[in-house]
């Protein structure tokens, strides 16, 4: 009876939080995030280079960009949650294509129709469909949701590993293929385009004015509120965006072949994969709620620092296992970057009036620099032997991302003390 109480009392918000979560499971989670463990097998089965097996999730990350493109306008033709719940289809269907593995033209037609689901169940509906459901603690509930690609990657890799070596590439991809439509179904069942849907207003509603914490505390207020319509800052904060979201992706992407570039057994290289997506759950939800906490600017500070370290130790990763470990254990900080904080970003240095044409421009943005980077890191592979050159160009990406980021913050905090 208590937990049926206990059931009743919670905000309809939090299942749409998980429903959002199943999405982000699917898409960048056993989709997205398992081409680190099937990259190795398809480079030694298929007899295909380090940048023609990249050009999978690249070309992928590219038809998703188009179909984002469009996506407000299906949203507003079907719904949100009719528009992810067929994404999730279309990925359903382009892994399965991809299963016969009869030849690089047949992966590539599988990436497409992949690329099409990623488009539509994107970090942008989802984005949207938080922000319809919150107006208090945004940054928790997405870190929660983007959280849901780190469980996948925790669940998957363990299992997909041991279907590869014990039953082939083939069925591995069935199974996937399997698993992201159960995944999907149980998502149907959860997701709803409007509180209004549920007979409910957005949770925190009637405290948002009221709060004193997070992205919409009182000092903050008439800037989240006012347009800002300089446009310069905004194509440089994009410019931002694409650089911080090259080697995000592309360093996990390319994980567990780093690992055994390093002399790591392949083995246990995917199973370091699966400390990483550990690492990664554990990051998002922590980003959102240090983030509403401390708010961006100190959370910026404090989380990438430890993503150029985890960069870094690629060059010591030979020395000792103990380095492997680390890496493994620290570097979900670098996707929890790249997801949970954009939408905040947006708002707080472009205005929440803006939020939903800005938004969209952004993920969109970060689509492209993730999809670019995993080609990119491939390529410099082939050509150099080995990963050092492409891993300092990460470095480099990374710590001008975030000299610019702390430029735009620190030059926000100067304009509300001048207004103050």
């Amino acid at each position: 009876m208590r937990s049926h109480n206990f059931a009743k009392n919670i905000h309809y918000s939090w299942f749409i939080t998980l429903g959002t979560s199943l999405i982000f499971f699917l898409s960048a989670g056993l989709s997205g995030g398992m081409f680190a463990i099937f990259l190795p097998g398809l480079v030694e089965k298929m007899n295909l280079s380090y940048s023609q097996a990249s050009f999978i999730p690249t070309l992928s990350g590219f038809v998703g960009l188009f179909v984002m493109l469009f996506v407000r306008k299906i949203i507003n033709s079907i719904g949100i949650s009719k528009t992810m719940i067929l994404g999730g289809l279309f990925i359903t269907f382009g892994t399965f294509i991809t299963s016969s593995l009869k030849s690089l033209g047949i992966l590539y037609l599988g990436a497409v129709i992949i690329g099409l689901g990623y488009g539509l169940c994107s970090t942008i509906p989802i984005s949207m469909l938080i922000v319809r459901w919150f107006n208090k603690k945004i940054g928790f509930a997405i870190g929660l949701t983007f959280a849901g690609s780190g469980i996948a990657v925790i669940l998957g890799s363990p299992i997909f590993s041991y279907i590869i070596l014990n039953f082939g590439l083939r069925r591995a991809y069935i199974v996937l293929s399997l698993t992201i439509l159960l995944t999907t179904i149980i998502a149907s069942v959860l997701l709803r385009d409007y509180p209004k849907d549920k007979n409910l207003t957005a949770y925190g509603s009637i405290e948002m004015l009221t709060n004193n914490k997070g992205i919409f505390d009182d000092d903050n207020k008439d800037l989240l509120y006012k347009s800002n319509h300089d446009s310069r800052r905004f194509y440089l904060f994009i410019i931002v965006i694409i650089l911080m979201s090259i080697p995000i992706r592309a360093i996990v992407s390319h994980m567990s072949s780093i690992l055994i570039s390093k002399g790591v057994d392949p083995y246990v290289s995917m199973n370091m994969v699966s400390i990483f997506g550990f690492s990664m759950v554990i990051s998002k939800m922590l980003y959102g709620y240090i983030m509403d906490k401390l708010g961006s600017y100190k959370t910026i500070l404090l989380t990438f620092p430890i993503w150029l370290l985890t960069i870094t130790l690629y060059f010591v990763l030979d020395l000792n296992i103990f380095f492997v470990i680390l890496f493994s254990l620290i570097i979900g900080i670098g996707p929890a970057i790249g997801t949970v904080p954009i939408a905040v970003w947006v708002s707080e240095l472009f205005g929440k009036s803006d939020i939903e044409k800005n938004l969209p421009i952004a993920q969109i943005f970060a689509n492209f620099g993730a999809a670019v980077g995993i080609y990119i890191l491939g390529v410099l592979v082939d050509l150099t032997g080995d990963y050092s050159l492409g891993m300092t160009i990460m470095f480099s990406l990374t710590l001008v991302s975030f000299i610019l980021l702390g430029y735009f913050y620190r030059k926000r905090n100067n304009i509300n003390k001048t207004e103050s």
